[in-house]
């Protein structure tokens, strides 16, 4: 999602007045010309934004460059703060010592080191 995309959707979830509205969309509308309107979010950096901050105090007073940079700040938490589906939960199946002993029998000779490492240390299977 872009930075202006997602400036037009969190402005429409806000519950302010059309006023209030206004006041926040100016600011944000400035962000995001200098940081580039078709960005994605996930480009953004911290840099990113210690540069928007040091060009902003060229042009303008301190209180607008905080009051700015308040405004961005709720936007890019709030597109932090969207919750992920869960992980679908996985039964871990423990075999047991002679379910173990049959799988090193099967197991050609350079794979057993990988099944004692995943039995007995936990390693996973990329990690064997």
């Amino acid at each position: 999602m872009t930075l202006t995309q997602y400036r037009a959707a969190f402005l429409a979830r806000q519950v302010w007045r059309d006023r209030t509205r206004d006041i926040a969309d100016r600011p944000l509308e400035r962000c995001e010309n200098l940081l580039g309107p078709h960005r994605p979010l996930t480009a953004i950096r911290r840099g990113d934004i210690e540069a928007l901050v040091v060009r902003l105090s060229s042009e303008l007073a301190p209180g607008t460059v905080r009051t700015t940079f308040r405004h961005l700040r709720s936007l890019i938490r709030s597109a932090m703060a969207v919750r992920l589906p869960a992980r679908p939960t996985i039964d871990l199946l423990i075999p047991t010592r002679a379910e173990l002993d049959r799988l090193l029998e099967a197991a050609p000779p350079e794979f057993r080191v990988a099944i004692i490492l995943g039995a007995h240390v936990g390693l996973r299977a990329g990690e064997a």
